[in-house]
């Protein structure tokens, strides 16, 4: 049960490296139009990882702690609900996607959960490193935005054909 900034922080780095480790297993196929993009997303997503983990450890310091159960549940819901299970499916399946649209429907619904991951980090501990939770919370909607954009591209490219 996550109770704590830091177990919550903790929750976000195992998240973040998940999606760095689905960016880095998309199919060959995939590769051969997006592969620098998501090579680029993987990175951010192990410097994001690196962010939260310092982050996570400067809360440990400051024992900051959900007290509602309202939020408590909330927040571990969150957590079991993650489109990562415990034996990386997920990570593994990807890698025989062969269709540039499912990618980017996964990658979509993954940078939609870290953004819900950082909001409501920011809703519950307000006060804590806000300047650094505000951009971290902007770069995870920037993700977002550009998966979005190559989505757009593809849907436009299938329609011209």
């Amino acid at each position: 049960m996550v109770t704590t900034v830091k177990e919550l922080f903790d929750a976000i780095v195992v998240f973040e490296n998940n999606v760095g480790k689905l960016y880095d297993n998309i199919s060959d196929d995939v590769k051969k139009q997006y592969g620098v993009f998501f090579e680029n997303m993987a990175k951010d997503e192990y410097r994001h990882a690196k962010i939260y983990k310092a982050l996570g450890d400067q809360a440990q310091d400051e024992e900051m702690t959900l007290t509602d159960p309202k939020d408590v549940a909330y927040v571990q819901s969150l957590i079991e609900g993650t489109s990562f299970d415990a034996e990386g499916k997920l990570i593994d399946d990807i890698k025989g996607v062969k269709s540039k649209h499912q990618v980017l429907d996964v990658a979509e619904r993954v940078e939609r959960e870290a953004i819900q991951y950082v909001f409501e980090l920011s809703r519950l501990f307000p006060d804590f490193a806000k300047d650094q939770v505000t951009i971290l919370l902007e770069e995870e909607q920037n993700h977002l935005q550009m998966v979005l954009d190559r989505k757009k591209e593809a849907e436009i490219g299938y329609i011209l054909l």
